[in-house]
């Protein structure tokens, strides 16, 4: 009667885990590559640097809990848009990352009605 074996035990036996290995950090390798590429190509290694190529109003709604994160990005984007010359909206909610989504578990009812509002007003000027 074979022996019965465990599935990580297989999975070992096979070399899954060593070649497993061997794909993810090729895999990294290959992203790291890639990521150091993108100003040779002109492109952007931050998608705040694509502002001045809009023209689009903007609205940003940040939660409370990524902006103690990193506080430094409403500066960032608010000094990319005003050298654009592009009106925009930036504004922290008094929420968890993921309030206005109906099925997530932070959900906040009112601050995301609160950003819809803020949506609503920034459709009927801008596509005024």
């Amino acid at each position: 009667m074979p022996k019965k074996r465990s599935f990580l035990g297989e999975l070992l036996r096979r070399k899954v885990v060593r070649q497993l290995g061997g794909y993810i950090a090729i895999l990294w390798l290959l992203a790291q590559g890639f990521a150091s590429l993108f100003p040779y190509f002109g492109l952007p290694d931050s998608a705040h640097l694509l502002i001045p190529r809009t023209t689009a109003r903007m609205l940003h709604t940040l939660a409370a809990n990524a902006d103690a994160q990193a506080p430094q990005v409403k500066e960032v984007l608010a000094r990319a848009y005003r050298d654009a010359g592009i009106k925009a909206e930036i504004e922290v909610y008094n929420a968890q990352h993921g309030w206005c989504s109906l099925d997530s578990a932070v959900y906040d009812g009112d601050e995301a009605e609160r950003a819809h509002g803020r949506l609503l007003a920034l459709f009927e000027t801008a596509l005024a």
